[in-house]
């Protein structure tokens, strides 16, 4: 916070950022519902899967005609 406590940048600071989360507000709470209803856990990667991937974009780099699969992590 600094020397002056909750006074002076720190306050400026929350002030501003109350000011434009109120004017974003329908923005703000769209992105909210899309986590709500489709959490951030099911977009990640596994590393089973990252390790396909990278596999995969090397086959296809090489010329290879072969035809890998990513392994499914059941969501």
């Amino acid at each position: 916070m600094g020397v002056m406590g909750v006074e002076g940048i720190f306050r400026r600071c929350c002030e501003f950022t109350m000011e434009v989360m109120r004017k974003q507000q329908d923005s703000i709470l769209t992105l909210l519902e899309v986590l709500l209803y489709d959490p951030l856990y099911v977009w990640t990667v596994t590393p089973q899967k990252a390790a396909a991937l990278q596999q995969k974009k090397l086959s296809k780099r090489r010329g290879s005609t072969a035809t890998d699969t990513v392994p499914d992590d059941g969501t």
